[in-house]
């Protein structure tokens, strides 16, 4: 059930994030939301806290998701955080393919083209996750597809004026 959910969001989203509003899978969500975030790690080979990363994932993902509903209530959107935070999580899914692109990239470190290729296709996950986002909120928010992309460019203001807001205020 779960799984037949993740295969049609990659090849009907707007079906699926539609299905998405009528019957929750919140607990899924935060497994795809932490095993995309691994999946990056994995792909830059990082060396990052595997210990807080977990939490620190679930809270930056609660974060984020956070700043789209808010953009999307200010876009006279419907949906409810839970909603959006699912959204979030789940736009996230082709992500899941940068693993093994990290993988390859660290056992064939020194093949140029191997590098240009991953380079390359985690361009276009990254776009397809924008995409499915946009796709997402326009769907479980009941706006239009303009609405939906501001959105999604809203926070990406907010949030850098918000810290530059935060810095200046410990600073005083």
């Amino acid at each position: 059930m779960v799984l037949d959910f993740s295969t049609d969001l990659m090849i009907a989203p707007r079906r699926s994030f539609q299905t998405l509003s009528r019957q929750s899978h919140l607990l899924w969500a935060v497994i795809v939301l932490v095993l995309t975030r691994l999946s990056k790690i994995i792909f830059q080979q990082s060396q990052d806290n595997l210990l807080m990363f977990i939490p620190v994932s679930i809270i930056q993902g609660a974060v984020i998701a956070g700043l789209y509903y808010c953009a999307g209530r200010i876009c006279k959107g419907t949906a409810s955080y839970s909603l959006t935070f699912q959204v979030y999580s789940f736009a996230g899914l082709p992500n899941l393919l940068l693993a093994p692109i990290g993988l390859i990239n660290f056992f064939v470190p020194q093949v140029i083209f191997f590098q240009i290729l991953s380079s390359v296709l985690m361009i276009a996950l990254n776009i397809w996750s924008l995409l499915l986002l946009i796709i997402g909120l326009k769907e479980t928010h009941r706006v239009s597809t303009a609405k939906a992309i501001i959105i999604v460019l809203v926070p990406v203001f907010l949030l850098p004026l918000a810290i530059v807001l935060g810095i200046t205020l410990l600073v005083i």
